[in-house]
C-alpha cells in the first residue's frame, strides 16, 4: 500500500516577494542594474529564481518593483497631508528635510540604488524614481512658496535649487558614508547621523546666518 503523501506548506507568496525585494535591493545597490545577475538574487533570496519571473516578469520588472516599494515610503500620501496641514511651513519643510535624510540613512542601500540610477546612462528606473517622489517634490514647491509669501523664508529662495540641493545633500551623504566615518575615526572626530540632520536643516532654512522669522 502507498504512503499517503505528506502535505506540503503552502508558500507564503507575500513574504516570498518580500524576501525577493530585499534581496533584489542588495544587489541593485551593489551592482547596479546593469551589473546585477537574476540568479544572484534569487540566491540571496534563497529561492527558486524561477519565481522572479513568475511574480515580476524579469531583472527590468524587479528593480521597477523594488524602486516603488521603497518609494512609497518616502512620499506617503498620508505624511504629505499631514505636512501640508502644518500652520508654519519652515517648521513643515523641516519635518519634511528630516523624514527624508532620516529615511536615507536607515535604508543605505537604497540610497546607494538611486546614485547608481543617476549615474548610468540607460536609466531604467529614472521615470519611476520622477514619478514615485513627484507628491513629495510638489509639497516642497508648496511649501517653499508658501513660506516665502509669510516671510518665513527669504524671496530668494527658489524651489526647484531647494529641491535640487536636498537631494544632493541626502544621496551625498548616505554614499559616502564608510569614507567619511574612516576619515573621522583617523581625525579623532566624532559625530553622529542626527547631527548631520540638524545641520542640513540649517544649511537649507537659515538665510545670512540668521534663523528666518518663523510666525507667531
Amino acid at each position: 500500500m502507498a504512503r499517503a503523501r505528506k502535505p506540503s506548506r503552502p508558500r507564503d507568496a507575500s513574504a516570498t516577494r518580500e524576501v525577493l525585494l530585499d534581496a533584489a535591493t542588495l544587489v541593485f545597490a551593489e551592482q547596479g542594474f546593469a551589473g546585477a545577475r537574476v540568479d544572484e538574487i534569487a540566491t540571496r533570496a534563497g529561492v527558486n529564481k524561477a519565481l522572479i519571473y513568475a511574480y515580476y516578469g524579469d531583472k527590468r520588472g524587479i528593480y521597477r518593483a523594488v524602486l516603488a516599494a521603497h518609494l512609497r515610503d518616502f512620499a506617503s500620501p498620508e505624511f504629505s497631508e499631514a505636512v501640508a496641514a502644518e500652520h508654519g511651513p519652515r517648521r513643515a519643510l523641516e519635518d519634511v528635510i528630516r523624514r527624508y535624510l532620516r529615511m536615507l540613512i536607515q535604508d543605505r542601500p537604497f540610497a546607494r540604488l538611486i546614485a547608481w540610477e543617476f549615474l548610468s546612462h540607460g536609466g531604467e528606473g529614472r521615470e519611476l524614481i520622477v514619478e514615485g517622489a513627484g507628491p513629495l517634490l510638489s509639497l516642497i514647491t508648496e511649501l517653499v512658496k508658501r513660506g516665502r509669501s509669510a516671510g518665513e523664508l527669504s524671496v530668494s529662495v527658489d524651489p526647484e535649487l531647494f529641491r535640487s540641493a536636498l537631494v544632493s545633500l541626502g544621496i551625498g551623504y548616505t554614499v559616502q558614508h564608510s569614507a567619511m566615518l574612516l576619515a573621522r575615526e583617523r581625525s579623532g572626530l566624532e559625530y553622529t547621523d542626527e547631527q548631520f540632520v540638524d545641520y542640513a536643516i540649517r544649511l537649507l532654512l537659515e538665510r545670512d546666518g540668521v534663523v528666518a522669522r518663523r510666525s507667531a
